[in-house]
C-alpha cells in the first residue's frame, strides 16, 4: 500500500475468538482496512479464512481485552517496532 507517497509492504491477518460476533469481527476488519485512506493511501484488501497462516514475524494477542489476535507478515523492522508499541499500548500481549 502507498500511504503519503510512501510504499508500505505489509501483511496482516486477525483472528478473533468464537465470542466475538461476526458481524463486529467484520465491522472491525473493514476499519482496520480502510485506516490508510485516511493518511492519502488505498484501502488494504480484506479475504476471509477460517485461520491465520502458520509463521508471522509476531502476534499481538487479545487486543483491548476483546479476544482479538493479530498476526503481521512481511513488515520491516521499523514498521514492526512500532507495531510492537501499539500492541502494548492497546493492552494486548506481544509475541515473536
Amino acid at each position: 500500500m502507498t500511504v503519503m507517497g510512501q510504499h508500505i509492504e505489509a501483511k496482516d491477518c486477525v483472528q478473533a475468538s468464537d465470542e466475538q460476533p461476526v458481524a463486529k469481527f467484520r465491522s472491525s476488519c473493514e476499519a482496520y482496512a480502510n485506516m490508510p485512506v485516511a493518511l492519502g493511501g488505498e484501502a488494504g484488501r480484506i479475504t476471509y479464512s477460517q485461520t491465520c497462516p502458520p509463521n508471522p514475524q509476531a502476534t499481538c494477542l487479545n487486543v483491548n481485552g476483546q479476544g482479538v489476535d493479530f498476526y503481521y507478515y512481511k513488515r520491516t523492522a521499523d514498521l514492526l517496532e512500532s507495531t510492537r508499541k501499539g500492541c502494548t499500548v492497546s493492552g494486548g500481549t506481544w509475541k515473536e
